[in-house]
């Protein structure tokens, strides 16, 4: 499992649906499921397809070791981006999940990183698997600037959807 599925998926979705609720689900529950997992689907796959045009059009800015780096750090920190909006509206035990698990992905990423500049450090409780070296400082930009442009794409299709749905 990656890092995210792990993290977003995983823990965060167990932990959100142990909170109490006593609210009934309004509307039909497929179409509340479809208006807020499309716009998610749409925004990892576009990553996906963006950076990898990219890699096949510019490979000499973006090899394909560049890619596949530039493409776990687009899903790992876009899948945040949407575990925020799932966990909206914050409260403090939602406040404190999702804090919590920005610390531990942030630790896994810095505990990978430091395994793999020093040979002699081996954390091998996760293997991310990040090229590091891959990652020039073109790519590194490119990739925050996805995450920072795909994010308001993301919510505009979340009210896109929401309203098409209902």
């Amino acid at each position: 499992m990656y890092l995210w599925e792990i993290l977003t998926i995983g823990i965060g979705a167990f932990l959100l649906a142990l909170q109490k609720n006593s609210e009934r689900i309004k509307g039909s529950f497929i179409k509340n499921i479809i208006s807020k997992a499309v716009p998610a689907s749409i925004c990892q796959i576009m990553f996906v397809v963006i950076i990898y045009l990219i890699s096949i059009f510019n490979n000499e800015f973006l090899p394909l070791d560049a890619a596949n780096a530039s493409a776990v750090i687009c899903y790992s920190v876009f899948s945040f981006v949407i575990f925020a909006r799932v966990c909206m509206p914050f409260d403090k035990y939602r406040t404190v999940v999702f804090l919590v698990l920005i610390a531990m992905c942030s630790l896994i990423i810095g505990f990978d990183y430091i395994s793999f500049i020093n040979s002699n450090f081996k954390f091998a409780l996760l293997k991310i698997s990040i090229n590091y070296n891959s990652l020039s400082l073109g790519v590194t930009l490119m990739t925050f600037g996805l995450i920072i442009l795909m994010t308001p794409i993301y919510y505009l299709l979340c009210k896109l959807f929401d309203r098409k749905v209902r």
